[in-house]
């Protein structure tokens, strides 16, 4: 960088910033110590050999910053209120209750504790009135500071004058806020909102109702260029105008948290931090602009914000932050601990030219507002450790445990900047989130069989993180889970399962064969008994009838006998039509649906005629055909022949219509009679029709539906599912 560093004889080092450019400058740092040499490593960090302080080193992004402590107490050291002054000098508080002076390098004692015993004394807020006189206010007291002498810019000597209440008792006169105007107006906030004037020869705090109840807790007075009072309360903004207060409802929810400074830009938009949602920027009762965390600041948790011509300064919990052009194109330039900041928690902020000076616990930090950001080398991150079960394994990048072993990995990564900061974080190759340790230690627990590579780092406070390190673990399971013994598992299974499969569609097959072989006995069966009827107890029915019929004709029969001759040959008639019917049914050739169809059609056509009935149907109309067994089709038949038997029986009907429809996936036969029901003698009936008619309708698994026509007449269908058909 072409800096120079000299080791000064009476402690510390003069470093000697920019040689030879216009922005040379030279400042004391480590006064404390006496260093007696200097070195600088590659990666940029300088090392230094103290005489009884060990051996110190600054790292690269800490050499751009500088840090001033007045004591190494943790209450004198903390700075908690920052102001720079229009004679351009700068002033410190700290928690102590102290103000400081800072000026070329060297510290100032201005005002030492007034409470030096008190558990709290900090110092709250500093404001420059328009005399130059500073007002300043600690948890304890409040009062101004006037220098005595001015020379050359430089204040020599302070007078203090200490606040008194008008509002007594008040034994706690601090207060909480202080803010000044181009007017030499002072106000301040408490439980309340007051002025601070001279008028009784010391600073006197005077609450006044017409600004607001002294019962309220005030933060963030602020006075701008019209003389109008700003602060809030209640987590509200609020502004008192010409003796009018004024709110701001539609603004309530946009700050979501507690208002902790107000300011202004030179236009008079009010530049407003809160404690939770950044710093806004607020014009005519509206918010134009909104600088948070997500838009670059360092947290959202802002302690103040100060307007210093075109930029905004902001101090929050988790480091600095210097808005330029926030009403155009805003740019944002941040310090963090990552940045090499002593802490992040930064309570106030100033600037003198383009020097920054924050205050944080660990002291005044200064910086250049417009040096280069300087950040360090990331940690190379090694592996100290690895170990199954308690068992330490050898530590290589490859690496072979046993399936459900867990395995300890070890990491550390060496930095001598905040070594206990140092942050880890490992993930699996292929995922895309990292898991960060506080420790660089963690344990893989519950890895499948097969081989992880995981990807391990680490970082500084103030450094990227490093180039990730690969560690290969190989799973190895035993042999009964590994890859051949489950292929071999799974061969067996499926030769087993093929070999059940084979022997059940054999035996399927078996099954249906004997099936087939006594369906065919079956049928073989009857077609020997159909046969066996026809030919020969047909035959001797027919040849019965041919002699009764013979015999009838003869003129020496006396009548009774020709009467019985004439009985005999109607029986005779009537059991070979029975016998044609049984033989129908037996005959497996008929076993088909149109043709049983046909049959019971021609069977109503003879029927009707037979009781001298009209008789009126119409062709069957062709339809795919399906197999009805023998018994199927007899009960279909004597389904039929139940049904006209009861037309004969109960009805005097004089003609009857039958009809075979199909579609829809079912067959309808239609029965039609226009008789009248006859009046029965006794009034009852013996119901074993109807109860035949519903056995064989369940046995058909069909249905039979019946409804009188007009004029008369009656009309009954049977439906008969052909779903069913080939499980019947």
């Amino acid at each position: 960088r072409g800096d120079i560093w000299l080791p000064s004889t009476n402690g510390g080092i003069t470093w000697v910033e920019g040689v030879g450019t216009p922005a040379q400058r030279s400042r004391r740092v480590l006064r404390k110590f006496n260093i007696n040499t200097t070195y600088e490593d590659g990666e940029g960090n300088r090392w230094m050999n103290t005489d009884g302080h060990g051996t110190l080193v600054i790292d690269p992004a800490q050499q751009g910053i500088g840090l001033v402590r007045v004591g190494e107490d943790q209450r004198e050291r903390s700075v908690t209120a920052v102001i720079a002054t229009r004679a351009g000098e700068l002033l410190f508080g700290t928690s102590q209750g102290s103000i400081h002076r800072y000026a070329n390098g060297e510290v100032h004692l201005v005002m030492d504790s007034r409470n030096p015993e008190a558990v709290r004394d900090r110092v709250r807020d500093m404001q420059e009135g328009t005399n130059g006189r500073i007002w300043a206010t600690t948890d304890n007291w409040c009062g101004s500071l006037e220098p005595l002498v001015a020379g050359s810019g430089i204040m020599s000597a302070w007078h203090f004058d200490e606040l008194v209440s008008t509002t007594p008792p008040q034994t706690n006169r601090g207060l909480k806020s202080l803010a000044t105007d181009p007017h030499g107006n002072v106000i301040g906030s408490s439980f309340g909102i007051g002025e601070l004037k001279d008028t009784l020869g010391v600073p006197t705090f005077i609450i006044r109702t017409k600004y607001w109840p002294s019962q309220q807790r005030i933060y963030a007075p602020f006075i701008d260029a019209q003389g109008s009072i700003w602060f809030e309360t209640n987590e509200q903004l609020h502004c008192w105008r010409k003796g009018e207060r004024i709110d701001f409802p539609d603004l309530d929810t946009r700050f979501g948290s507690r208002i902790t400074d107000i300011d202004a830009l030179e236009d008079g938009t009010l530049v407003i931090a809160s404690a939770g949602n950044g710093v806004q920027l607020v014009e005519n009762g509206s918010i134009i602009a909104h600088f948070n965390k997500a838009m670059g600041l360092p947290s959202d948790q802002c302690r103040v914000a100060v307007v210093r011509g075109d930029r905004i300064l902001v101090a929050t919990d988790a480091g600095a932050a210097l808005i330029t052009d926030p009403r155009g194109t805003a740019s944002l330039k941040v310090w963090t601990k990552e940045q090499g900041l002593p802490s992040g928690d930064v309570q106030d902020i100033d600037l003198i030219g383009d020097d920054l000076f924050l205050a944080t616990p660990e002291g005044l930090v200064t910086i250049s507002a417009q040096a280069a950001e300087l950040v360090s080398q990331p940690p190379l991150v090694r592996i100290t450790g690895l170990a199954t079960r308690d068992s330490a394994i050898a530590i290589r990048d490859t690496v072979s445990i046993r399936l459900d072993d867990p395995l300890e990995v070890h990491l550390h990564a060496f930095t001598f900047s905040h070594p206990e900061a140092v942050r880890y974080a490992y993930r699996l190759a292929k995922d895309t989130a990292w898991t960060e340790l506080t420790f660089g230690a963690f344990t893989l627990n519950g890895l499948v069989a097969g081989t992880h590579h995981y990807q391990l780092r680490a970082k500084k406070v103030d450094s990227p993180w490093s180039a990730p390190r690969v560690l290969c673990v190989i799973v190895v399971p035993p042999w009964y889970r590994t890859t051949w013994f489950s292929v071999a598992l799974f061969a067996i299974a499926l030769s087993i399962i093929v070999a059940l499969v084979r022997y059940a569609m054999q035996r399927a097959v078996r099954v249906q064969r004997v099936q087939l072989e006594r369906q065919q006995a079956l049928t073989e069966e009857r077609q020997r008994i159909a046969a066996d009827m026809h030919d020969d107890l047909g035959a001797d029915i027919s040849h019965l009838l041919m002699i009764a019929r013979q015999s009838a004709t003869s003129t020496t029969l006396v009548d009774p006998d020709r009467s019985n001759l004439t009985a005999i040959e109607a029986h005779a008639g009537s059991m070979l039509k029975k016998i044609d019917e049984v033989i129908w049914s037996l005959d497996p050739a008929d076993d088909r649906l149109l043709s049983s169809l046909e049959f019971l059609q021609r069977y109503t056509e003879t029927f009707t005629s037979e009781h001298g009935m009209g008789f009126r149907t119409k062709p069957i109309e062709p339809f795919a055909d399906h197999h009805l067994p023998g018994v199927q089709r007899r009960e279909l038949y004597l389904l039929l022949k139940e049904l006209l038997q009861n037309v004969v029986k109960h009805t005097d009907a004089r003609n009857l219509r039958f009809e075979v429809r199909h579609g829809d996936g079912a067959v309808q036969l239609v029965i039609e009679d226009d008789g009248k029901p006859r009046t029965v003698a006794n009034g009852t009936r013996n119901g074993h029709g109807l109860h035949n008619i519903r056995m064989r309708l369940e046995n058909l698994r069909g249905e039979m539906r019946t409804e009188p026509i007009e004029p008369i007449g009656t009309r009954t269908t049977i439906t008969i599912w052909l779903r069913w058909i080939h499980q019947l």
